[in-house]
């Protein structure tokens, strides 16, 4: 009976050892990157703010190409808990990370700030690369206030951005309009060059006076349409042009149509 009380001290002991040691190994894992909100461990508890949001915004826009590297801009509101300190910010990327973050490089995925007395605002700014994989994806971002003893507090937000190739609408060069200023009754004639460096021009059409026209694709990528108009004043005209790939693009122009004809007189008879 006392062997197995020893035997029985042996594993238990063995158990604790493995069990301290295997959650020194966990904790330490979660520190290789910036972990975000699920950190609390020697901090204590961490809590949400009553009132502070992280807003995000790309210097690209919710739409970027496949490994491109472009700005994120995050911006931490409201954080009250935090006036007067220093906060973490940053994109939880370790082990287990948040969102769709472990997809997406950073030049930093954590930096420092201080947050004003008001509490009111800061403003970071990330280099980050997006993945090849062409999808829609969630980065996710943390602002952490360590308020040391019991308690720590977190702000938040999201940011939905599409990785996929580009599409470069047509473009526009070389407008001529054959007059400006336009005799009244006379004939104007609109020329523009219109290209597009990934795919082929679709349709080229013009808008005048609140209606579209079809161009003429006479050579190359020159495209004509001729317009009398019969009303003076200034007549502005919209270029529009579509590709293959579906993508538009417009410009626009003005002409002024005048009169200096001065009127004839004709069949003048005198009783």
């Amino acid at each position: 009976m006392k062997v197995n009380k020893k035997i029985s001290s042996i594993l238990i002991t063995t158990i604790l050892f493995l069990s301290v040691t295997g959650f020194v190994i966990a904790r330490t894992s979660q520190f290789n990157d910036f972990t975000g909100e699920g950190h609390g461990s020697c901090h204590g508890n961490i809590t949400g703010s009553t009132s502070g949001y992280v807003s995000l915004s790309s210097s690209s826009g919710s739409s970027v190409d496949p490994s491109e590297t472009f700005t994120i801009t995050i911006q931490v509101l409201n954080f009250a808990e935090a006036q007067g300190n220093s906060i973490e910010v940053g994109f939880p990327s370790g082990s287990p990370g948040l969102g769709d973050n472990k997809d997406f490089s950073f030049d930093s995925t954590q930096q420092s700030a201080s947050i004003s007395g008001s509490g009111n605002s800061v403003t970071i700014d990330f280099q980050v690369t997006a993945p090849a994989t062409e999808q829609t994806y969630t980065l996710h971002s943390d602002a952490i206030y360590r308020a040391g003893g019991s308690s720590s507090y977190f702000a938040h937000g999201d940011f939905i951005i599409t990785v996929e190739t580009q599409n470069t609408p047509p473009q526009f060069t070389n407008i001529i309009e054959s007059s400006d200023p336009l005799e009244l009754g006379q004939q104007e004639t609109f020329q523009v060059d219109v290209f597009d460096s990934e795919s082929s021009v679709s349709e080229v059409l013009i808008e005048l006076e609140g209606t579209n026209y079809s161009m003429v694709n006479t050579v190359g990528d020159i495209y004509d349409y001729n317009w009398t108009p019969n009303t003076l004043g200034i007549k502005n005209y919209i270029f529009y042009a579509n590709d293959t790939n579906g993508s538009w693009n417009s410009t626009n122009g003005s002409i002024n149509v005048i009169d200096t004809t001065n009127p004839t007189l004709t069949n003048l008879i005198e009783s």
